[in-house]
């Protein structure tokens, strides 16, 4: 589900329902059974907290649940993919300067690796969606340009099969 603004463990008073983690479960069991999970958290937790381990952490959270809810089609063939979101660019040349920005964007380079190790620690699948994405550019500082849109759709589609062709 694709609800602006969501992040995995972070949200102002008044703004719950972009809390990742609390609308999880609610959210997943409305399309049981599940046989793939995909879960692109990340960029927005970088508004909150600068610190990439911070970021991962209630990633964690999430992906944990995951892999204990009872939500399976298949218990013992649980596939879920952990993906990497692109990290802020500087958008628009106004913000060059910003040392909050900048904080923003170092989150969102480094979150890259905090999430390998945390899809190596719980044995799911990792893809890094800057491999063959890159946020808008000059306009927009957060959100996919159109043809990132493609090339990270196509690349998803990829991994998919292949997390598939094992069965």
């Amino acid at each position: 589900e694709g609800l602006p603004g969501r992040t995995s463990d972070f949200a102002n008073p008044g703004e719950e329902m972009i809390h990742g983690f609390h609308y999880f479960r609610p959210c997943v069991f409305s399309h049981l059974p599940i046989d793939t999970l995909i879960l692109m958290l990340g960029t927005n937790d970088c508004t909150y907290t600068t610190d990439p381990a911070a970021v991962a952490a209630g990633i964690k959270k999430i992906a944990f649940m995951a892999t204990r809810a009872p939500i399976w089609n298949d218990k013992k063939n649980k596939k879920i993919l952990l993906v990497c979101p692109c990290a802020i660019n500087r958008g628009l040349p106004t913000a060059e300067g910003d040392e909050a920005l900048d904080a923003q964007i170092r989150c969102g380079v480094e979150l890259s690796e905090s999430l390998k190790q945390l899809a190596e620690g719980l044995k799911i699948e990792f893809f890094d969606a800057n491999t063959v994405a890159r946020v808008g550019g000059i306009a927009d500082q957060l959100h996919l340009d159109p043809e990132s849109h493609v090339s990270l759709g196509k690349a998803l589609a990829e991994k998919f099969l292949e997390m598939h062709k094992e069965q």
